[in-house]
Protein backbone atom coordinates (compact mmCIF):
# COMPACT_ATOMS: atom_id res chain seq x y z
CA UNK A 1 0.00 0.00 0.00
CA UNK A 2 2.95 2.30 0.63
CA UNK A 3 4.99 1.40 -2.47
CA UNK A 4 6.54 4.82 -3.13
CA UNK A 5 7.56 5.34 0.49
CA UNK A 6 10.18 2.61 0.00
CA UNK A 7 11.72 4.29 -3.05
CA UNK A 8 14.96 6.12 -2.30
CA UNK A 9 14.06 8.95 -4.69
CA UNK A 10 10.72 9.53 -2.96
CA UNK A 11 12.23 9.54 0.54
CA UNK A 12 15.06 11.83 -0.53
CA UNK A 13 12.59 14.26 -2.10
CA UNK A 14 10.40 14.31 1.02
CA UNK A 15 13.36 14.83 3.35
CA UNK A 16 14.92 17.49 1.13
CA UNK A 17 11.65 19.43 0.85
CA UNK A 18 10.98 19.22 4.56
CA UNK A 19 14.57 20.18 5.33
CA UNK A 20 14.49 23.28 3.13
CA UNK A 21 11.25 24.48 4.73
CA UNK A 22 12.69 23.77 8.19
CA UNK A 23 15.81 25.84 7.45
CA UNK A 24 13.69 28.72 6.16
CA UNK A 25 11.60 28.60 9.34
CA UNK A 26 14.69 28.61 11.54
CA UNK A 27 15.97 31.68 9.69
CA UNK A 28 12.61 33.44 10.07
CA UNK A 29 12.51 32.54 13.76
CA UNK A 30 16.00 33.94 14.23
CA UNK A 31 15.06 37.19 12.51
CA UNK A 32 11.88 37.47 14.64
CA UNK A 33 10.72 40.70 13.06
CA UNK A 34 7.73 42.49 14.57
CA UNK A 35 6.37 43.61 11.21
CA UNK A 36 2.80 42.27 10.73
CA UNK A 37 3.31 41.41 7.06
CA UNK A 38 6.52 39.56 7.92
CA UNK A 39 4.68 37.55 10.58
CA UNK A 40 1.97 36.56 8.09
CA UNK A 41 4.56 35.28 5.65
CA UNK A 42 6.39 33.42 8.42
CA UNK A 43 3.14 31.78 9.59
CA UNK A 44 2.40 30.60 6.06
CA UNK A 45 5.88 29.09 5.73
CA UNK A 46 5.79 27.49 9.18
CA UNK A 47 2.48 25.74 8.56
CA UNK A 48 4.01 23.98 5.55
CA UNK A 49 5.97 21.89 8.04
CA UNK A 50 2.62 20.34 9.01
CA UNK A 51 1.25 20.12 5.47
CA UNK A 52 4.22 18.60 3.61
CA UNK A 53 4.10 15.24 5.48
CA UNK A 54 0.40 14.90 4.63
CA UNK A 55 1.04 15.60 0.92
CA UNK A 56 3.86 13.06 0.71
CA UNK A 57 1.98 10.42 2.70
CA UNK A 58 -1.08 10.78 0.45
CA UNK A 59 1.06 10.75 -2.71
CA UNK A 60 2.97 7.69 -1.46
CA UNK A 61 -0.12 5.51 -1.27
CA UNK A 62 -0.67 2.80 -3.84
CA UNK A 63 -2.94 3.80 -6.71
CA UNK A 64 -5.90 4.55 -6.65
CA UNK A 65 -5.72 5.75 -3.01
CA UNK A 66 -4.05 9.06 -3.97
CA UNK A 67 -6.97 9.63 -6.35
CA UNK A 68 -9.43 8.91 -3.54
CA UNK A 69 -7.65 11.48 -1.34
CA UNK A 70 -7.81 13.97 -4.22
CA UNK A 71 -11.57 13.33 -4.50
CA UNK A 72 -12.09 13.96 -0.76
CA UNK A 73 -10.03 17.15 -0.93
CA UNK A 74 -12.11 18.27 -3.91
CA UNK A 75 -15.40 17.62 -2.12
CA UNK A 76 -14.20 19.53 0.94
CA UNK A 77 -13.10 22.38 -1.32
CA UNK A 78 -16.53 22.45 -2.95
CA UNK A 79 -18.12 22.49 0.52
CA UNK A 80 -15.94 25.45 1.47
CA UNK A 81 -17.03 27.34 -1.65
CA UNK A 82 -20.71 26.69 -0.88
CA UNK A 83 -20.18 27.96 2.67
CA UNK A 84 -18.32 31.01 1.41
CA UNK A 85 -21.10 31.95 -1.00
CA UNK A 86 -23.90 31.25 1.50
CA UNK A 87 -25.24 28.30 -0.50
CA UNK A 88 -24.51 25.44 1.87
CA UNK A 89 -28.16 25.25 2.91
CA UNK A 90 -29.24 24.59 -0.70
CA UNK A 91 -28.81 20.83 -0.34
CA UNK A 92 -30.02 19.94 -3.85
CA UNK A 93 -27.25 21.94 -5.48
CA UNK A 94 -24.66 20.88 -2.88
CA UNK A 95 -25.25 17.15 -3.17
CA UNK A 96 -25.68 17.36 -6.93
CA UNK A 97 -22.23 18.94 -7.14
CA UNK A 98 -20.71 16.33 -4.80
CA UNK A 99 -22.09 13.44 -6.85
CA UNK A 100 -20.77 14.82 -10.13
CA UNK A 101 -17.34 15.36 -8.50
CA UNK A 102 -17.32 11.69 -7.43
CA UNK A 103 -18.37 10.58 -10.91
CA UNK A 104 -15.66 12.77 -12.47
CA UNK A 105 -13.08 11.09 -10.22
CA UNK A 106 -14.40 7.70 -11.31
CA UNK A 107 -13.86 8.75 -14.93
CA UNK A 108 -10.19 9.41 -14.12
CA UNK A 109 -9.89 6.02 -12.43
CA UNK A 110 -11.37 4.24 -15.44
CA UNK A 111 -9.55 6.60 -17.85
CA UNK A 112 -12.76 7.73 -19.54
CA UNK A 113 -11.19 10.87 -21.01
CA UNK A 114 -14.07 11.88 -23.26
CA UNK A 115 -16.64 11.34 -20.53
CA UNK A 116 -14.56 13.35 -18.05
CA UNK A 117 -14.39 16.23 -20.53
CA UNK A 118 -18.20 16.20 -20.73
CA UNK A 119 -18.66 16.64 -16.97
CA UNK A 120 -19.10 20.47 -17.06
CA UNK A 121 -21.94 20.01 -19.55
CA UNK A 122 -23.42 17.27 -17.37
CA UNK A 123 -23.16 19.55 -14.31
CA UNK A 124 -24.89 22.29 -16.29
CA UNK A 125 -27.74 19.88 -17.06
CA UNK A 126 -28.01 18.93 -13.37
CA UNK A 127 -28.17 22.53 -12.11
CA UNK A 128 -30.77 23.38 -14.76
CA UNK A 129 -32.84 20.36 -13.77
CA UNK A 130 -32.97 21.19 -10.04
CA UNK A 131 -35.26 24.29 -10.34
CA UNK A 132 -37.65 22.27 -12.51
CA UNK A 133 -37.77 19.45 -9.96
CA UNK A 134 -38.33 21.96 -7.16
CA UNK A 135 -40.86 23.89 -9.24
CA UNK A 136 -39.21 27.11 -8.11
CA UNK A 137 -37.53 30.06 -9.80
CA UNK A 138 -36.69 32.47 -6.96
CA UNK A 139 -32.90 33.14 -6.80
CA UNK A 140 -32.36 30.04 -8.92
CA UNK A 141 -30.21 31.81 -11.51
CA UNK A 142 -27.78 32.83 -8.77
CA UNK A 143 -27.72 29.32 -7.27
CA UNK A 144 -27.24 27.73 -10.68
CA UNK A 145 -24.40 30.08 -11.63
CA UNK A 146 -22.51 29.67 -8.34
CA UNK A 147 -22.88 25.88 -8.36
CA UNK A 148 -21.60 25.67 -11.92
CA UNK A 149 -18.66 27.98 -11.10
CA UNK A 150 -17.88 25.87 -8.04
CA UNK A 151 -17.88 22.66 -10.05
CA UNK A 152 -15.77 24.13 -12.86
CA UNK A 153 -13.15 25.17 -10.30
CA UNK A 154 -13.09 21.65 -8.84
CA UNK A 155 -13.24 19.90 -12.22
CA UNK A 156 -10.18 21.86 -13.32
CA UNK A 157 -8.43 21.00 -10.04
CA UNK A 158 -9.17 17.29 -10.63
CA UNK A 159 -6.83 17.33 -13.64
CA UNK A 160 -4.15 16.63 -11.03
CA UNK A 161 -5.55 13.10 -11.07
CA UNK A 162 -4.72 12.76 -14.76
CA UNK A 163 -1.21 14.06 -14.06
CA UNK A 164 -0.69 11.47 -11.31
CA UNK A 165 -1.57 8.72 -13.80
CA UNK A 166 1.30 9.73 -16.12
CA UNK A 167 4.80 8.25 -16.07
CA UNK A 168 6.43 9.49 -12.84
CA UNK A 169 3.09 11.22 -12.28
CA UNK A 170 3.39 11.42 -8.48
CA UNK A 171 6.73 13.21 -8.79
CA UNK A 172 5.30 15.60 -11.39
CA UNK A 173 2.37 16.21 -9.03
CA UNK A 174 4.78 17.10 -6.19
CA UNK A 175 6.80 19.30 -8.56
CA UNK A 176 3.72 21.28 -9.61
CA UNK A 177 2.33 21.63 -6.07
CA UNK A 178 5.63 22.87 -4.67
CA UNK A 179 6.37 25.33 -7.49
CA UNK A 180 2.83 26.72 -7.50
CA UNK A 181 2.69 27.31 -3.76
CA UNK A 182 6.27 28.59 -3.63
CA UNK A 183 5.67 31.10 -6.42
CA UNK A 184 2.46 32.46 -4.92
CA UNK A 185 3.96 32.76 -1.43
CA UNK A 186 7.09 34.53 -2.69
CA UNK A 187 4.98 36.70 -5.02
CA UNK A 188 2.92 38.02 -2.12
CA UNK A 189 5.96 38.40 0.15
CA UNK A 190 7.90 40.51 -2.39
CA UNK A 191 4.81 42.53 -3.32
CA UNK A 192 4.47 43.66 0.30
CA UNK A 193 7.74 45.57 -0.01
CA UNK A 194 7.99 46.35 -3.73
CA UNK A 195 4.59 47.74 -4.68
CA UNK A 196 5.05 50.63 -7.10
CA UNK A 197 3.29 48.98 -10.03
CA UNK A 198 0.02 47.25 -9.12
CA UNK A 199 -1.36 44.80 -11.68
CA UNK A 200 -5.06 44.69 -10.73
CA UNK A 201 -5.28 47.07 -7.78
CA UNK A 202 -9.09 47.00 -7.42
CA UNK A 203 -9.13 43.20 -7.07
CA UNK A 204 -5.82 42.16 -5.50
CA UNK A 205 -4.05 45.30 -4.25
CA UNK A 206 -1.33 43.25 -2.53
CA UNK A 207 0.15 41.99 -5.81
CA UNK A 208 2.67 44.04 -7.80
CA UNK A 209 4.49 43.72 -11.11
CA UNK A 210 7.87 43.74 -9.35
CA UNK A 211 6.72 40.88 -7.13
CA UNK A 212 5.56 38.86 -10.14
CA UNK A 213 8.84 39.28 -12.03
CA UNK A 214 11.15 38.55 -9.09
CA UNK A 215 9.04 35.66 -7.78
CA UNK A 216 8.92 34.21 -11.30
CA UNK A 217 12.70 34.39 -11.65
CA UNK A 218 13.25 32.72 -8.25
CA UNK A 219 10.68 30.01 -9.05
CA UNK A 220 12.44 29.25 -12.35
CA UNK A 221 15.62 28.61 -10.38
CA UNK A 222 13.70 26.29 -8.06
CA UNK A 223 12.15 24.56 -11.09
CA UNK A 224 15.64 23.93 -12.45
CA UNK A 225 16.85 22.65 -9.07
CA UNK A 226 13.89 20.22 -8.77
CA UNK A 227 13.96 19.00 -12.40
CA UNK A 228 15.15 15.56 -11.20
CA UNK A 229 11.49 14.89 -10.27
CA UNK A 230 10.44 15.04 -13.93
CA UNK A 231 10.63 12.08 -16.32
CA UNK A 232 12.47 14.30 -18.84
CA UNK A 233 15.03 16.86 -17.64
CA UNK A 234 15.45 18.95 -20.80
CA UNK A 235 15.18 22.74 -20.66
CA UNK A 236 12.00 22.62 -22.73
CA UNK A 237 10.34 20.16 -20.35
CA UNK A 238 11.10 21.66 -16.94
CA UNK A 239 10.92 25.20 -18.36
CA UNK A 240 7.43 24.70 -19.81
CA UNK A 241 6.07 23.16 -16.61
CA UNK A 242 7.70 25.83 -14.43
CA UNK A 243 6.36 28.66 -16.60
CA UNK A 244 2.87 27.14 -16.41
CA UNK A 245 3.04 27.27 -12.60
CA UNK A 246 4.36 30.85 -12.70
CA UNK A 247 1.93 32.26 -15.26
CA UNK A 248 -1.24 30.70 -13.88
CA UNK A 249 -0.62 30.19 -10.13
CA UNK A 250 -2.08 33.55 -9.14
CA UNK A 251 -4.86 33.57 -11.76
CA UNK A 252 -7.21 31.32 -9.80
CA UNK A 253 -6.57 33.27 -6.62
CA UNK A 254 -7.34 36.54 -8.40
CA UNK A 255 -10.54 35.14 -9.93
CA UNK A 256 -11.70 33.97 -6.50
CA UNK A 257 -10.88 37.44 -5.18
CA UNK A 258 -13.48 38.80 -7.62
CA UNK A 259 -16.09 36.47 -6.07
CA UNK A 260 -15.05 37.34 -2.52
CA UNK A 261 -15.06 41.10 -3.07
CA UNK A 262 -18.36 41.03 -4.93
CA UNK A 263 -19.98 39.07 -2.08
CA UNK A 264 -18.15 41.00 0.66
CA UNK A 265 -16.43 37.88 2.01
CA UNK A 266 -12.84 37.56 3.20
CA UNK A 267 -12.12 34.24 4.93
CA UNK A 268 -14.69 31.54 5.70
CA UNK A 269 -12.55 29.48 8.06
CA UNK A 270 -8.99 29.08 9.31
CA UNK A 271 -6.88 26.59 7.43
CA UNK A 272 -3.59 25.06 8.45
CA UNK A 273 -1.55 26.99 5.88
CA UNK A 274 -0.99 30.39 7.45
CA UNK A 275 -3.18 32.57 5.29
CA UNK A 276 -6.64 32.10 3.87
CA UNK A 277 -9.21 29.32 4.06
CA UNK A 278 -9.23 25.86 2.50
CA UNK A 279 -10.46 26.93 -0.93
CA UNK A 280 -7.60 29.46 -1.05
CA UNK A 281 -5.23 26.50 -1.21
CA UNK A 282 -7.08 25.02 -4.17
CA UNK A 283 -7.79 28.13 -6.19
CA UNK A 284 -4.22 28.68 -7.39
CA UNK A 285 -4.28 25.21 -8.98
CA UNK A 286 -7.56 25.49 -10.87
CA UNK A 287 -5.81 26.88 -13.95
CA UNK A 288 -2.36 25.38 -13.34
CA UNK A 289 -3.66 21.78 -13.16
CA UNK A 290 -5.52 21.54 -16.51
CA UNK A 291 -2.98 23.63 -18.43
CA UNK A 292 -0.06 21.66 -16.96
CA UNK A 293 -1.87 18.43 -17.86
CA UNK A 294 -2.09 19.37 -21.53
CA UNK A 295 1.41 20.88 -21.58
CA UNK A 296 2.76 17.59 -20.21
CA UNK A 297 0.68 15.59 -22.69
CA UNK A 298 2.01 17.48 -25.70
CA UNK A 299 5.57 17.48 -24.35
CA UNK A 300 5.29 13.71 -24.09
CA UNK A 301 4.14 13.57 -27.71
CA UNK A 302 7.14 15.50 -29.05
CA UNK A 303 9.85 13.94 -26.86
Amino acid sequence: MWDLLYEAKFKETALLTFGVILVINLILTFLNRKDLQFKKGAASTFSWLLTIPFIFLAAGLQWPYPLAVLCLVSIYGAKNFFQMTGMYHRSNFVWGCYLVIIFSTYCIYERYVDLFNLMPIFMFFVVCLIPLMRNSYKQMVQYMALTLMNFCFIWAFLHLGWIMEMESGVYIFIYIIMLTEFFDTIYLAISRYLKNFKLISNITPKRSLEGFILAGAITLVLGWAMRHLLPVRTELYWGAVSLTCILFASTGDSVLAVVRRDLGIKVTDTFIIGRGDFFSRLDRLVFVAPIAHYVLFYLGEIQ
